[in-house]
């Protein structure tokens, strides 16, 4: 799978959620989602937990954005999070 066929089945998933409503005891709820989309190569080339820091930078990048969106990793990301939680104060998720 490409990194564009991973943003659209993540966005499919993250439009579905978006439009579900939850009943609960106290009346109808809502919930959204941010993801973050890495492609693993066919043959690994280093740690897994590299592509997972990876996603899971891209979803942060996401949440830094304004929530419930896809984002997808690429270099430089991890400089673009610091500088957005620089100027937010917030405490970078790396």
């Amino acid at each position: 799978m490409d990194l564009i066929t991973g943003e659209q089945i993540a966005e499919r998933l993250r439009s579905i959620v978006e439009s579900t409503t939850i009943q609960t005891e106290i009346g109808p709820a809502s919930v959204t989602i941010s993801l973050g989309v890495v492609v693993l190569p066919t043959h690994i080339n280093g740690k897994l937990s590299e592509y997972i820091r990876r996603a899971d930078q891209a979803m942060y990048q996401s949440k830094l954005l304004g929530r419930n969106r896809v984002t997808k990793w690429s270099e430089g990301l991890t400089e673009t999070i610091q500088a957005s939680a620089k100027s937010t104060n917030e405490q970078p998720h790396l």
